[in-house]
């Protein structure tokens, strides 16, 4: 897919608008032309040399109009948005890579299509978001999560850690207790069978949550798990946070309860 630069930074690939456009350029097939489009999420490719357009304008007037193509993939990093979905393709991860979602706000990013295919991320760091929507595939190892706000996320894991975040929703598959640190108003549910991979119940620790900054003997005030009938029903996740023609960003985050 062509690589539109412009403030931000979406690596390997993602592409964005209101409702999601579908890359059909392979992902080392280079670029054969860069037409800035406004409707379209910046992106950028993690190849060698690595281009980073996050200072300003003045670097995204000296790379346009050059090709790029991604011959080795090493992470894959969406980073400073506002206002967009961006949907990663099936091309987005060809190996076992880190994966990282960082300062974002009034989002809807999707990077579970390429771990669906058997191809989870090595792990999964999430910074500085707030008022977005976070479906983040499956993850091997580690998701650390830091400084969310007013967001769901959603997530296959190993292990889950949590810092200094505040009124998020979790739909959540995991093989260990998830932690929590220094979080007010965190609710937990199993993930979405739309999202989910055949992960055996008995295995889940989704709601084994453990706050480590409450040590009185009564439960922690901090979180709490989402009772099913106030969890987002199962028919959204399948139909309506996909996108696609007649649901935009707002209709999405209106649907998951985000935004009134």
């Amino acid at each position: 897919m062509p690589g539109y630069l412009s403030p931000g930074t979406s690596s390997v690939d993602s592409s964005a608008a209101q409702t999601p456009n579908y890359p059909s350029t392979p992902l080392n097939e280079p670029d054969r032309m860069l037409q800035p489009r406004a409707e379209i999420a910046p992106t950028s490719f993690p190849a060698i040399p690595t281009i980073d357009v996050e200072d300003g304008e003045d670097k995204s007037k000296r790379a346009k109009g050059k090709a790029f193509a991604a011959t080795a993939v090493s992470s894959v990093s969406v980073n400073n948005h506002v206002g967009l979905h961006i949907m990663l393709p099936s091309s987005g991860s060809t190996a076992t890579v880190p994966a990282s979602i960082t300062s974002l706000r009034h989002c809807v990013v999707d990077m579970s299509i390429p771990t669906a295919n058997g191809k989870p991320y090595a792990s999964l760091t999430i910074k500085g978001v707030k008022e977005s929507l976070l479906v983040c595939g499956q993850i091997n190892g580690p998701a650390h999560i830091t400084d969310v706000e007013n967001s769901t996320i959603v997530v296959t894991c190993r292990q889950f850690r949590m810092h200094n975040c505040s009124n998020v929703d979790v739909y959540l598959s995991a093989s260990s207790n998830p932690i929590i640190e220094d979080c007010t108003n965190i609710r937990f549910a199993q993930i979405p069978r739309a999202l989910d991979h055949d992960h055996p119940d008995s295995e889940d620790r989704w709601s084994q949550v453990e706050d480590f900054k409450w040590i009185k003997s009564e439960p922690s005030p901090n979180w709490s798990l989402i009772p099913r009938e106030s969890a987002v029903p199962e028919e959204v996740w399948a139909e309506i946070v996909p996108g696609g023609p007649g649901w935009s960003l707002d209709d999405i985050l209106r649907a998951i309860n985000i935004t009134n």
